[in-house]
């Protein structure tokens, strides 16, 4: 806190030094004679080797933070420019996080779909026992899309929770939303961007 107050104290020193000068309406050429302008080259660089070693210090103590904060615009800046990239840093950043309801996603998926992903069983019919279950987690990618969503029985979403399925299952999901990408509009407007 004290270098930052030194280094503005220092800006507010040399501008109402420049101010009054003006304001007395001294020439030029007077402010610049051999006297003048050696004793504010030398003022100034005295004051900019205050600023630069006061500036040297923040850098070296804040080198990591600087370093991470360099590196983090710099990706958002590559996910502007770059289309069809994921768009993580800006899901991550957005300050909304509202999660909606996942109801009319169950609703289109049970028109097609009866059984869990993960263990088979047919789903109860009692609505509050079949879960829509973010394949890849929600934690992971920030969206709610079709293509993402399964089916699965209350027991294997809250034993899953917020881990990745293992690897037959990617099989099992991808297989899904090649075939029913046709009959599912939702999804195949999903795949086929």
């Amino acid at each position: 806190m004290k270098n930052h107050c030194l280094v503005v104290e220092c800006f507010v020193f040399w501008f109402s030094i420049i101010k009054m000068l003006f304001n007395l309406k001294i020439y030029w050429n007077i402010f610049f004679s051999n006297t003048c302008s050696r004793l504010f080259v030398s003022l100034f660089n005295m004051s900019m080797t205050i600023l630069f070693s006061i500036a040297l210090k923040f850098f070296r103590e804040n080198h990591s933070l600087l370093s991470k904060a360099i590196i983090f615009e710099w990706a958002k800046f590559l996910e502007k420019i770059n289309l069809g990239l994921p768009m993580l840093i800006s899901k991550i950043e957005r300050s909304e996080r509202y999660r909606g309801s996942l109801e009319s996603f169950k609703l289109t998926m049970l028109k097609h779909f009866d059984t869990c992903l993960y263990c088979n069983n047919t789903l109860s019919p009692e609505k509050q026992m079949i879960h829509v279950d973010h394949f890849i987690p929600r934690s992971y990618v920030f969206e709610d899309e079709l293509w993402n969503f399964v089916l699965t029985c209350r027991k294997c979403n809250l034993k899953k929770h917020s881990s990745l399925p293992s690897e037959k299952f990617i099989y099992k999901l991808v297989e899904r939303n090649n075939e029913f990408s046709n009959m599912i509009d939702p999804l195949k407007n999903l795949l086929s961007d």
